[in-house]
């Protein structure tokens, strides 16, 4: 972040002396042929620019549709497959009879919890608080407005701005008036001031030590007591020129320090924000950049392709409000009724917490919402690997209203896959109960040739048990495929992505 936005000052630094040389050598409307060519130049940069997400999606592509796979239907019947980009700080961990739970409630449960926890007070009132009418017109903007992180950032970066201008506007003007300078001049006196952006990435490594705060209120300090040193600069001697450029010099280091932490932190704070209220800021998030970008899928699908996940990608859902669902999704769409079983085999090189990537089934949106606007209020059932504790786990999640976590050590008959990392194969198969009438959801996992049963889900068919079929909610489209998920970035590598090869997918319908 340091060594990008550095370029970005020194871009607003430099243009001053690159300015004045033009003008003093060539002429006044020799300065705007300047700048009109720097915008074509951009312009076209721009036009021709392939941004990361599309680049992947041709690069997905271009693998699955490579001579050298091997080419597998997952299903006769599919109709189509797609993609669709659908996280939460670490919940309480507590471990009952080996099996790892993440609790939907802040306290220990005991056996005199009540089933039903009770909202407190200050949870109720925020979620009974009536809107503001900004609030209500610009729910975006409010997110953003009500963190004073957020706002506390944009505030300095709006000092650092005016500090940066001034000097644009005054310096030059200062230096012709002072020495005698002509245009040249007056811009080369604009490099003392300029040098410090160029050592941007120290300025982000004290900030990512020593934090965003101390390391920006050190440069207003900096920028502050220098600032107002330059009114000593008076006189026409070579010691009040040196003086003056050795000031500026420092000046330069004040603001540059004050830059770098605060935008870096203007971009944690946003895509904290975003997690929290995801359904504010939807499927684009909070830089109007949808995350991950849709991928189609060409039809059949090979026998082995591969997910990418992004940092800050989860399916989760935790009282009072967080709901997510980001993660990167290749499903296909089938009613619920018809669903028997789905299974496959999923590996990746698991190394950070929660890395995880598996199987989902998401049921059918609530009757009368619109599919759209309603993802956060699936309900849903994932299992696969999820990293923990420094080991991969056979994970599985149901949501009905709130999510529920389950963790299993792997199966002793573990292999590897393609790409060097822990492999295991996953299911779920709808099983009809006979005699009592109705169906259930086991998920599976697979150890050698036996099916190990790790999670019963009764809720899945509610509507097969009851009257659904005759109100007609089972028309309704499920989704059913693989995922993969990244809620926590690398430390020392934000931005890597989590690569889970999937083999044998298999889905079977009634």
């Amino acid at each position: 972040m340091g060594s990008v936005f550095s370029g970005m000052t020194a871009g607003f630094l430099i243009s001053p002396i690159i300015a004045g040389i033009v003008y003093h050598n060539t002429g006044y409307f020799e300065v705007f042929i300047l700048v009109l060519a720097v915008l074509a130049f951009d312009f076209i940069l721009r036009a021709t620019m392939i941004e990361k997400k599309r680049a992947a999606k041709w690069h997905d592509v271009e693998k699955l549709m490579s001579p050298n796979s091997e080419e597998r239907a997952i299903n006769e019947h599919s109709d189509s497959w797609s993609t669709n980009g659908r996280t939460d700080s670490a919940a309480k961990i507590v471990a009952q009879h080996g099996v790892i739970v993440r609790e939907e409630s802040d306290g220990e449960p005991d056996e005199t919890s009540p089933l039903i926890r009770r909202i407190s007070a200050s949870t109720q009132d925020k979620l009974t608080k009536p809107k503001s009418w900004f609030a209500s017109l610009f729910p975006k903007m409010a997110v953003l407005l009500s963190s004073p992180r957020l706002d506390v950032a944009v505030l300095g970066c709006f000092t650092h701005m005016i500090v940066v201008t001034s000097f644009d506007a005054c310096l030059p003007l200062f230096a012709k008036r002072t020495f005698g300078w002509n245009s040249s001049g007056a811009g080369l006196i604009f490099l003392p001031f300029t040098l410090p952006a160029l050592f941007g990435a120290a300025y982000g490594a004290l900030s990512d030590r020593y934090g965003p705060k101390k390391v920006s209120l050190s440069g207003f300090g900096i920028a502050t007591i220098f600032l107002a040193l330059l009114a000593l600069i008076s006189d026409n001697t070579i010691l009040h020129k040196v003086f003056l450029a050795i000031l500026l010099v420092i000046v330069g280091i004040g603001v540059n320090l004050i830059l770098t932490p605060l935008v870096a932190d203007m971009f944690y704070e946003s895509e904290l924000l975003e997690k929290k209220h995801s359904e504010v800021f939807g499927k684009a998030g909070a830089y109007a950049q949808p995350l991950p970008h849709p991928t189609p899928l060409p039809t059949p699908l090979p026998s082995t392709f591969t997910l990418k996940a992004p940092p800050g990608t989860d399916i989760w859902r935790k009282p009072p409000s967080t709901s997510t669902f980001n993660a990167p999704l290749l499903y296909r769409s089938l009613p619920l009724l018809t669903f028997r079983r789905a299974c496959v085999t999923v590996s990746a090189d698991w190394r950070t917490l929660y890395d995880q990537g598996g199987l989902c089934l998401a049921l059918p949106v609530p009757k009368g919402q619109n599919s759209e606007s309603s993802k956060s209020e699936r309900r849903w059932i994932k299992t696969g690997i999820e990293f923990y504790n420094g080991a991969p786990m056979v994970s599985t999640v149901a949501c009905d209203r709130w999510a529920d976590w389950s963790l299993l050590p792997l199966p002793t008959a573990t292999s590897r896959g393609t790409s060097g990392g822990t492999s295991v194969t996953v299911g779920m198969e709808r099983e009809v109960l006979e005699g009592v009438g109705g169906s259930t959801l086991c998920v599976y996992v697979m150890e050698g040739v036996e099916k190990r049963v790790v999670r019963e889900v009764t809720w899945v068919f509610e509507e097969v048990n009851g009257e659904g079929e005759e109100e007609g909610e089972l028309d309704g489209e499920c989704w059913v495929g693989v995922y993969a998920a990244k809620p926590t970035k690398d430390e020392g590598d934000g931005e890597r992505e989590l690569s889970v090869e999937f083999g044998g997918l298999v889905v079977e319908t009634f």
